[in-house]
């Protein structure tokens, strides 16, 4: 679904709030911007709020996640999920079963929650964080959960 937002342009704005100019406006301007702004549809929301607490609760109880992604099945230790640099919603996981397009099993991850599909909490656990992982990723501006 698609909604488009009328902005007025900074310059319009400071005309007729006031700060400019002496005179008293009434209206807001007419001239206005045109913003797109896309929202997911009913299904992708609900699909992406039970993934997010699945991941959460897999971090937390320390259980392995089994899913698709990129057309291959995987099962991975999620150490940390949360906002990349890059601005997508994403886990930081160490893959320790499955296939992988580069071949290198087990190894870090960094994947897109966009492209996961058929995720499962496991009842399998791991007990300490692998080898190589750092609190505080620098590869996510925003972190909602890690180990």
């Amino acid at each position: 679904m698609t909604l488009l937002v009328k902005e007025p342009h900074a310059q319009d704005f400071d005309s007729w709030s006031g700060k400019s100019s002496s005179r008293k406006v009434t209206a807001p301007p007419v001239a206005c911007l045109v913003r797109r702004v896309d929202f997911p549809d009913y299904y992708s929301c609900e699909r992406k709020s039970s993934m997010n607490q699945t991941i959460v609760t897999a971090i937390k109880e320390k259980r392995l996640l089994s899913f698709t992604y990129d057309g291959y099945a995987r099962v991975v230790e999620p150490h940390c999920y949360g906002i990349t640099t890059a601005g997508n919603e994403a886990i930081r996981c160490y893959q320790v079963r499955g296939g992988s397009s580069s071949g290198k099993v087990p190894d870090w991850r960094m994947m897109t929650i966009d492209s996961i599909r058929g995720l499962t909490l496991t009842q399998e656990t791991f007990s300490l964080p692998r080898t190589g992982y750092k609190r505080g990723d620098r590869g996510m501006s925003t972190i909602f959960c890690e180990l």
